[in-house]
């Protein structure tokens, strides 16, 4: 490695009482292990203990954080390991990866290939709310279902649909969906063509709609990633 000097970071004269060497240097002293009480690169005056203006790069799988002299604990290692091969931020701790962003920007919690924008290996506590908007399906014969649009989904009846209700896109194993179906002013509508057979009903019947105007049934879908285990409840109005 080429010599560095001090002049390299900054024009500025170097504050021995603030500046000292960190690292190992060559001639006399090689193998001497130094430390400093404040380094700054590109800035005159640093306030805190590092303090750099400028970027600094890490080579393929090298960290940043604390060793304690056995273990490369609390790290935060940069590496070009992710699922798309791009670049990936791992937190790491004693070796284990227990947090990773990779290039496409999915994150992992207790996992190193996350499939999801976000994926947790473990429990979630949640102090506050967790919640889906409300996605408004455009009504059309038959109103379209794609669940990557939210979890909950409403649609308002303008006519009766003649053909059946499609398979959703976009399924979840183990997902839980609600379809909130609302009659208009008019009322009298019906889903005339039936639903698609991935919608499995109690006793094997689909729910009769209400019909009252602006009537509200709301049907709660379980899913096992193909088919539709429905419970609905009928006629809030």
């Amino acid at each position: 490695m080429a010599n560095i000097k001090f002049s390299q970071f900054t024009s500025e004269p170097v504050d021995t009482d603030k500046t000292e060497i960190v690292g190992y240097v060559t001639g006399t002293t090689r193998n001497t292990r130094y430390t400093m009480t404040q380094l700054s690169a590109g800035v005159v005056d640093g306030y805190d203990q590092y303090e750099f203006k400028t970027n600094i790069f890490l080579s393929n799988l090298k960290s940043i954080g604390r060793d304690n002299g056995t273990t490369r604990n609390a790290n935060v290692q940069f590496a070009d390991v992710s699922p798309l091969g791009n670049s990936a931020v791992v937190i790491r701790d004693g070796g284990s990866d227990l947090m990773i962003v990779d290039g496409s920007g999915k994150v992992g919690i207790g996992v190193t290939d996350p499939d999801e924008t976000l994926e947790i290996a473990g429990n979630v506590h949640v102090q506050g709310q967790s919640y889906s908007p409300i996605h408004t399906i455009t009504y059309a014969d038959p109103p379209v279902i794609d669940w990557n649009n939210g979890s909950i989904q409403t649609v308002t009846l303008t006519g009766s649909p003649a053909t059946a209700i499609a398979a959703p896109s976009n399924p979840k194993d183990g997902a839980t969906y609600i379809l909130i179906v609302k009659q208009d002013a008019t009322g009298g509508r019906t889903f005339a063509g039936g639903w698609n057979a991935v919608f499995k009903w109690k006793g094997g019947t689909a729910p009769t709609l209400s019909t009252g105007g602006n009537a509200v049934d709301i049907i709660t879908f379980v899913c096992d990633g193909t088919n539709y285990y429905g419970v609905d409840s009928l006629n809030f109005s």
